[in-house]
């Protein structure tokens, strides 16, 4: 709840864009579906919405995070978003290569390094010594995620889970027609997405002291 209420703007704001950009697609594909070009367009720029979404909350949750450990007042998510989008851009690309070119050689070995990447965008927004230029983001994720990984791909999975049940309830309550029960389940969901953001970042900053740990007393996590 402290992210929350330090964030309230921002949520506010990327909540209602997102859910009435997100309702708005659906809308265009119901009343396109005969039209191949229109029903493209909506799948992709609801895709696009769901990618911005996802953006926010990746950056916004570890700062707040961040700011309440250090007791400091909440910062300008403005500022903070643009120093590190680019870097984040750029480290997400790299995962996304490498984790495409091992899924041409089977699907299995592309989850695997989806899996080993997963902490790449906490590593680039959190870790000082990325900033420093004295860490690889994909080769610490990498570090990161072993010993949890079967654990951290059951999470994933209960993640996407949700996604699917999110998106089955926009299409249950439309936003046009079932304004009510539309913002009440969208709100449910974005507010179970939010936690679940604090519990990932939770969960790196644990893993990150355990092989901390570990490196002092010369031993691999």
């Amino acid at each position: 709840m402290p992210v929350v209420k330090n964030s309230l703007l921002v949520l506010a704001v990327t909540f209602v864009g997102c859910e009435f950009l997100q309702h708005y697609y659906l809308q265009i594909i119901e009343l396109t579906r005969s039209t191949e070009s229109s029903n493209i367009f909506a799948v992709l720029s609801q895709a696009l919405t769901s990618l911005l979404e996802f953006v926010v909350l990746t950056l916004l949750v570890p700062l707040r995070v961040m700011e309440l450990e250090r007791k400091a007042p909440p910062g300008n998510f403005w500022d903070f978003s643009q120093k590190h989008v680019m870097p984040l851009t750029i480290e997400s690309i790299r995962a996304l290569a490498i984790t495409l070119l091992w899924t041409l050689l089977l699907i299995v070995p592309g989850i695997f390094k989806y899996i080993r990447f997963f902490f790449v965008p906490y590593v680039v927004i959190a870790d000082p010594e990325y900033s420093l230029g004295k860490r690889d983001a994909l080769e610490y994720s990498n570090q990161l995620v072993k010993g949890i990984g079967f654990g951290l791909f059951i999470f994933i999975l209960g993640l996407f889970g949700l996604d699917v049940l999110r998106s089955s309830a926009r299409e249950a309550f439309p936003l046009f027609s079932n304004p009510i029960p539309a913002v009440a389940t969208s709100l449910l969901f974005f507010m179970l997405n939010i936690y679940t953001n604090v519990l990932l970042f939770r969960l790196y900053q644990l893993r990150v002291m355990k092989l901390s740990k570990g490196d002092q007393n010369g031993t691999h996590v």
